[in-house]
């Protein structure tokens, strides 16, 4: 198995494990519209005040989480480790502007 298929069937284990009755017909339509990007250290996955357009998930490595106050200064809020969800959930939810930017 190669990384990708590895990175993807991590991720369908993680759904399957908060959705334990998806059928195999729904996590194949799921797994069909899955993307793999990778992020190089110091990119961004999601800026401030954009709507965010998808959830990601760590299958390698660590985003950080955090925002940029009135002095200029970067406030670190959150880690996201492997095999969890890196998202502002609540701005997603919403469909507005995130507040943090994911790194």
């Amino acid at each position: 198995m190669n990384l990708l298929e590895k990175a993807v069937n991590t991720y369908l284990n993680a759904v399957r494990t908060l959705c334990p009755n998806l059928s195999c017909t729904a996590l194949d339509y799921l797994r069909s519209g899955l993307t793999v990007p990778e992020l190089k250290p110091k990119h961004f996955y999601m800026h401030a005040n954009v709507i965010q357009q998808d959830i990601g998930f760590v299958f390698q490595g660590l985003i950080r989480a955090f925002y940029i106050d009135n002095q200029g200064n970067e406030i670190t809020v959150n880690f996201v480790r492997e095999n969890r969800y890196a998202t502002h959930y609540t701005a997603f939810i919403t469909r507005s502007p995130g507040k943090y930017l994911l790194s």
